[in-house]
């Protein structure tokens, strides 16, 4: 039974590496269009964002 546990429990973790890779991926792929989006919804609201924790 543990080493199914095992081999099961490595399964989950790859998939969520591979999904984790993804993520990556698409941030490179289209880091400038979602930069682009973040502006647009600050122009939307005047940029007047609270003030963050410890900044």
């Amino acid at each position: 039974m543990s080493d199914r546990r095992k081999v099961w429990d490595n399964l989950v973790t790859q998939k969520r590496a591979d999904q984790l890779g993804d993520m990556v991926e698409l941030w490179k792929h289209n880091q400038e269009a979602i930069e682009a989006f973040g502006r647009f919804i600050l122009q939307i609201f005047g940029g007047n964002l609270p003030q963050l924790p410890g900044s």
